[in-house]
């Protein structure tokens, strides 16, 4: 019933774009899921947050800290943090270059030794970005419990997983390739960056693709949207 719900939220906001030629963090790929497609809509965010908080308190994890990359990954933290009562909200802040957390905290929050930390993000493709949260966790002598994303896409890459209690509410099968192995043919075939997607409008998951690639060949180019931060 659950994961019906959770479909049911990705048929309505359609934020997977499949069938194209995309990168992401120097990876290649046929489908990619832009969050802000859902994340913009705060009643579909909640129903989220309440499944990854059922399944904190499900396996009896006791955090008094939830901790978030400062990016979308921070609007879970919050709605879970609120669910749980005497449980604070951190945020690290993220490489402009790559979205990944930094060791730095956010808005003066921090982690304190001793804190119990359940480590959230939106989506897990590497596995770096937890990795480097459950580093800087350890870092400041407090005690990872374990990691929760609402999609997993690492198709079992992310060796991160194994070390600590690990929960997806949904597991997406896209396959990403190195550039040199990549299997879209990347002199023939229209390559469209995350940063591209993210600096556009919303856009239709089952159209984006095409879209985009209209706008930038009909501007010339991906200005504004391919500016540096």
């Amino acid at each position: 019933m659950v994961e019906n719900k959770i479909w049911e939220i990705l048929f309505k906001t359609k934020p997977l774009i499949l069938g194209g030629h995309l990168e992401f963090l120097g990876l290649h790929a046929e489908g990619y899921l832009r969050m802000w497609n859902i994340n913009q809509h705060p009643e579909y965010l909640k129903r989220i947050c309440d499944v990854i908080t059922a399944c904190v308190r499900g396996s009896s994890l006791k955090p008094n800290v939830v901790l978030a990359p400062g990016s979308q990954g921070m609007y879970y933290a919050q709605d879970i943090a609120a669910k749980m009562e005497g449980v604070r909200a951190v945020y690290t802040g993220i490489e402009p270059e790559t979205g990944r957390p930094t060791n730095e905290f956010l808005y003066g929050s921090r982690i304190n030794p001793g804190d119990q930390v359940v480590i959230v993000n939106d989506i897990n493709v590497t596995g770096e970005s937890l990795r480097r949260l459950i580093e800087l966790v350890k870092s400041k002598k407090a005690e990872v419990l374990g990691t929760c994303v609402f999609a997993d896409m690492s198709g079992g890459r992310a060796e991160i997983k194994r070390e600590y209690p690990f929960h997806s509410v949904i597991n997406l099968n896209l396959p990403f390739w190195p550039e040199n192995v990549c299997t879209q043919n990347c002199d023939g075939k229209p390559l469209v960056t995350m940063w591209q997607i993210m600096r556009s409008p919303v856009i239709p998951g089952d159209v984006a693709y095409e879209a985009l690639l209209s706008r930038q060949n009909n501007s010339g180019g991906w200005l504004p949207w391919n500016l540096k931060i």
